[in-house]
């Protein structure tokens, strides 16, 4: 059985009540159930920036040291942008961090699956879409 990690954040939310992380959760376990995938755990980093450097991300932190120690095999986001906001050049790192380990990265916000070899080839396209370009620049 494929051993997910789903990865949640949310940049603002200074009082802890904010439901996106919850959300974000809710549909990456329903993914992982159609999948039959097994959540062994979820990550995630409340108030805080993706998008601004050297920010400690202690559930980002922790989901690479599960990559690295072969704990995980799939991560699964709700949409790329709660990984990383440093664009191509920020997502290219993560992946190639997590293609060492030989781990599947799932957004299902945007329809991407790196176990699938056409949606492999085809992830960086939605990266440099209009919408992207426009919210990555706004600091959405």
């Amino acid at each position: 059985m494929v051993r997910a990690a789903i990865y949640t954040r949310i940049s603002l939310d200074r009082d802890g009540r904010s439901e996106a992380p919850d959300r974000q959760e809710r549909d990456a376990r329903q993914h992982c159930q159609q999948r039959g995938w097994d959540v062994v755990e979820v990550f995630c980093d409340r108030d805080v920036s993706a998008f601004k450097a050297n920010v400690h991300r202690p559930g980002f932190e922790r989901l690479m040291a599960a990559v690295d120690e072969k704990t995980i095999d799939a991560i699964v986001v709700y949409r790329l942008d709660r990984l990383t906001r440093g664009g191509v050049v920020g997502i290219t790192r993560v992946l190639e961090r997590i293609q060492r380990s030989n781990v599947t990265l799932v957004s299902i916000g945007e329809a991407i699956d790196t176990s699938d070899a056409m949606a492999k080839a085809s992830w960086p396209c939605s990266l440099l879409s209009p919408s992207r370009r426009a919210s990555t620049s706004a600091g959405v």
